[in-house]
């Protein structure tokens, strides 16, 4: 089954109060052939990318751990971490946390004043850095 999320919000704040948190799942697994846009991966949500195309995400103090697939056009804010294992990033700004690449592919990175970039391993170009 694909799964296609357009919007979709991760996080408590989204769900109504009469949902109980054993009902929550803090965890996004896309795989091959899924499609996910819009989305917010916000503190304690993890989002794990193993295929697929991703985009116009913000990862509002959440993770989002990129093995294979596409990501395109990211935030990272509020002490989020991208951590970058394989696959294609691109489009990615850093305003407040951290893109960790140990492998893939990771162009056209912005990096603002509380950002970071660690690269240990992969192929990273065009990576700006603003004070």
């Amino acid at each position: 089954m694909k799964l296609k999320i357009i919007g979709f919000i991760s996080g408590a704040l989204y769900y109504p109060a009469a949902v109980f948190a054993s009902d929550y799942n803090p965890r996004i697994n896309v795989k091959p052939g899924d499609e996910v846009n819009n989305t917010y991966i916000f503190y304690g949500d993890i989002q794990h990318v193993d295929g697929g195309t991703v985009s116009n995400t913000t990862i509002f103090g959440g993770t989002q751990n990129v093995n294979d697939g596409s990501v395109t056009d990211t935030i990272i804010d509020d002490r989020g971490i991208q951590d970058v294992a394989g696959g294609s990033v691109t489009n990615t700004t850093i305003d407040w946390g951290l893109q960790s690449v140990q492998g893939g592919s990771v162009t056209n990175t912005t990096i603002n004043s509380k950002g970071a970039q660690q690269v240990g391993e992969g192929t990273v170009t065009d990576t700006i850095i603003n004070d």
